[in-house]
């Protein structure tokens, strides 16, 4: 059974648009993405997934 911790943190699915920002070699890029989880509360990482296609991949 999950704790009531891991169902409040892993309870976003279905979620809404998340921007991420990132920088590459002294460019800053957003970019908004639909497909995105938490994956760990210790250590804290959530995962965002780009599509190949899309200008912010490389």
């Amino acid at each position: 059974m999950l704790s009531a911790t891991t169902a409040r943190f892993f309870g976003y699915y279905p979620g809404t648009v998340a921007l991420v920002t990132a920088e590459h070699s002294g460019t800053r890029n957003v970019l908004s993405v639909g497909w995105h989880t938490a994956l760990s509360a210790d250590p804290p990482l959530y995962g965002v997934a780009v599509g190949r296609e899309r200008g912010s991949h490389p």
